[in-house]
């Protein structure tokens, strides 16, 4: 469990989480709260956020941090790197809240660019770049072919050797998701890949979770979230 920092960071915070599990071993990591970006005093850098998590040779593990809520005026420059070795698993969520709905607020200013990228056995194969910049930002979140008007957006995906077999019970779980939640999944390069697209922080909690259980079971596994997650 990784403890996020003074509950919230702001412009010149620099934070970087180094997560790696051994050859043959199981792990799951997760967070204690939602992680919140503050507005940026003018001038300020923005914050900067680094997380490499490594594999070994038939490693297995999850990556489950909760929530990032970024405020009206944040900037955030986040880089998140996946490097898979030989016969790993990997079941891993990123969920983004742009705005804080709760107090009438639309993130509309400031700066988020977030990429992450999965490598196995070095080689790239996957690379999710996410900007918002000052000019496109209201723009992006309002267009039918941006975010349609929805704030909260999370990407999940696993990575396994024949994980293209579970693109229909994912498909069949994202049938059962509330009813406000726009998702769908497909699959690339052994990755199996989910997108939600939520009204509110709330909603796409629970319609993460719900896929994630839901997918845990369809793993063999149990069907529950780490206990940190309060939904």
């Amino acid at each position: 469990m990784f403890a996020t920092t003074c509950g919230g960071l702001t412009g010149g915070d620099a934070v970087r989480f180094d997560f790696a599990v051994g050859a043959g071993a199981a792990a799951r990591a997760t967070t204690q709260a939602a992680e919140r970006l503050y507005k940026t005093r003018p001038g300020d850098a923005p914050v900067q956020v680094d997380s490499r998590i490594v594999l070994g040779n038939g490693a297995k593990a999850e990556w489950l941090p909760q929530e990032t809520i970024v405020f009206d005026g944040a900037r955030l420059q986040r880089r998140t790197v996946f490097e898979l070795a030989t016969g790993t698993e990997l079941l891993a969520c990123e969920l983004r809240v742009l705005g804080r709905a709760a107090h009438g607020e639309v993130f509309s200013s400031g700066f988020l660019c977030d990429r992450i990228e999965i490598r196995r056995d070095h080689r790239l194969i996957w690379l999710d770049v996410l900007r918002l910049g000052e000019r496109s930002i209201a723009r992006t979140l309002a267009s039918p072919v941006g975010f349609g008007g929805y704030p909260a957006i999370a990407t999940v995906f696993h990575a396994a050797a024949g994980t293209e077999s579970h693109l229909p019970a994912a498909r069949a779980l994202l049938e059962q998701m509330p009813q406000a939640t726009r998702a769908a999944a497909t699959t690339l390069n052994d990755l199996l890949i989910t997108r939600f697209l939520a009204p509110d922080a709330f909603t796409l909690r629970q319609s993460v979770a719900r896929f994630i259980t839901g997918f845990r079971a369809t793993l063999g596994r149990a069907p529950v979230m780490p206990r940190f997650w309060s939904l």
